[in-house]
């Protein structure tokens, strides 16, 4: 992650960013024997990034407030994941497995703390979440026997509000 923040005399701010690019490859002697009877060979990629933008109260007043937005988007896919077996059944010696999906989420929150007293902080806040996950890819290959299976894609999202509220002592004094 990269972390860029400033100061003003009113308030902090805070840029949070990442991002990652992933491409794996895995075997696997899937029947955990010395003999090749069935192998497991993926492939595996990941792109994801988040981007948070915060701001903050200055250090030391009786009241600091927190704001901030987050983001994040991935994708990941398996291209492809390959079972191959010695001994063919109906659908033949391989299994070709194809499938992506991509996930984006938004957030806003909100946080306000009040010291009480010297060890004691009143602490309300709220984050709102949207979150979206798609499908963009499900399908199955057996190249021996000729047959392509495409799955149904799809999508779903959903959104969530989380209150918070909290009444902090401190056993020495809060600073």
């Amino acid at each position: 992650p990269v972390t860029v923040g400033g100061q003003a005399p009113a308030f902090n701010v805070t840029s949070i960013w990442a991002y990652r690019d992933i491409s794996r490859q895995t075997t696997f002697d899937y029947d955990s024997s010395n003999l090749f009877i069935t192998h497991l060979a993926s492939y595996q990629k990941q792109v994801s990034y988040s981007q948070e933008l915060q701001i903050l109260s200055p250090d030391g007043g009786a009241i600091e407030w927190l704001a901030g937005l987050y983001a994040f988007g991935a994708r990941n896919a398996f291209d492809p994941l390959r079972v191959f077996a010695i001994m063919p059944d109906v659908m033949g010696t391989q299994q070709v497995t194809y499938g992506a999906s991509r996930t984006r989420a938004l957030a806003a929150y909100g946080q306000g703390s009040y010291r009480l007293t010297d060890v004691m902080r009143l602490t309300a806040g709220v984050r709102y979440n949207h979150e979206r996950k798609k499908l963009v890819e499900s399908r199955v290959l057996y190249p021996d026997a000729n047959i392509e299976i495409d799955y149904p894609l799809g999508a779903t999202s959903w959104k969530n509000v989380s209150p918070k509220v909290a009444l902090e002592y401190f056993k020495n004094a809060y600073r």
